[in-house]
């Protein structure tokens, strides 16, 4: 009896560049022959010296459900391999971060990359237990220098309401990465048209020619303060939104990352109408019969807008009456009132006011 004779697999190649790759799966397929013309099965192993798991069984399938890659998987420093043991198909899976981080050194002015392989120990055997030649499948990578990466940044909102609205500070953090995870690095941050300003506690520089507000950053940190101006803010109308856009950018010597956008989107909403606190007023009566005059003033708002209608409660519609549209009567005099311009005036019921008591109210 003879024993199986395994083909070599082809190598794997993965070469990493100075972007954040997205590397592709790897599918192949183990094959051998078996002069006997007995079933051959294969097994993987990892050598002692890169060992971190043994093929492990697994119960899956591909997304049509058929049993492809499914019945071992193996993981490795730089990804991890499944395959059929009956079929011989296998698949690698490169772990995107772990190969992106692979680098080199920069050795008198030029970069050496670093080049670390991952080996496979293959093996058929036969029905008959025959083992054949062990054949090594092979992944190599290249690393390479990975260059600055600013992550973009999430686009922020300020929802005005009909009240008066006190709004909250944005905060947040620009963050650049470096995919060598060995190369440590310290970027700089910088916005476009920013000038350096430390009169907020923890931040560096600051934006403050934008009409709705003003932005503060940490150059070394990224850490980042919008602080919203409340007044300009609640005196948009409804439906008039307003953009602001922050050009945003990462140094690290003298590679600038690509840069990107801080948006705020500010919505505006329109405000409910405060009324002006009305002040008290006062009749006094005397040991007279008093004759009282009338008491006249305006209803107002705090803030000039058109369209403002006044209420009081209770207020009936006058017809007819050329100063005013409503009126109230109470127990000690009438209200009257311009629901359009806020006018008014109160008519004391004289009668009424001196048949009072002292310290009657």
């Amino acid at each position: 009896m003879a024993a199986p004779i395994l083909n070599r697999p082809p190598s794997i190649t993965f070469a990493d560049t100075a972007a954040a790759d997205d590397f592709a799966d790897v599918t192949g397929r183990f094959t051998a022959s078996d002069t006997d013309g007995n079933a051959i099965t294969y097994s993987v192993t990892l050598p002692a010296v890169n060992t971190l798991a043994d093929s492990t069984e697994i119960v899956a399938t591909d997304e049509n459900g058929a049993d492809i890659y499914s019945t071992h998987r193996i993981d490795a420093t730089y990804g991890t391999l499944y395959y059929n043991s009956n079929t011989g198909y296998y698949k690698y899976v490169p772990d995107d971060a772990k190969v992106n981080a692979i680098s080199g050194v920069h050795l008198f002015g030029s970069f050496i990359r670093a080049t670390p392989f991952q080996q496979f120990s293959v093996i058929a055997t036969d029905s008959n237990g025959e083992r054949s030649n062990t054949q090594a499948l092979i992944v190599n990578h290249h690393g390479a220098d990975d260059t600055l990466v600013l992550a973009p940044i999430a686009e922020q909102t300020i929802a005005d309401t009909a009240a008066m609205d006190d709004f909250a500070d944005i905060t947040g953090y620009f963050v650049a990465t470096d995919a060598d995870t060995a190369d440590n690095p310290n970027p700089v941050y910088r916005v476009a048209g920013a000038t350096e300003d430390t009169s907020q506690s923890g931040f560096t520089h600051s934006l403050r020619t934008y009409y709705y507000g003003e932005l503060y950053y940490n150059s070394g940190t990224g850490e980042y303060k919008y602080v919203p101006n409340d007044a300009r803010i609640n005196a948009l109308g409804a439906g008039s939104n307003t953009t602001t856009r922050f050009s945003v950018t990462a140094r690290e010597g003298t590679y600038t990352a690509p840069g990107q956008t801080l948006t705020i989107t500010i919505r505006g909403a329109k405000e409910a109408p405060i009324l002006t606190p009305i002040g008290e007023r006062t009749i006094a009566d005397t040991i007279a019969v008093d004759d009282f005059a009338d008491l006249t003033g305006s209803f107002t708002i705090t803030d000039s807008r058109s369209g403002i209608i006044y209420s009081v409660t209770g207020a009936a519609e006058l017809v007819g009456n050329p100063d005013f549209t409503h009126s109230k009567a109470g127990s000690y005099g009438t209200l009257f009132y311009d629901k359009n311009t806020g006018a008014y005036k109160y008519v004391p019921n004289d009668a009424a006011i001196n048949a009072l008591a002292t310290g009657e109210r």
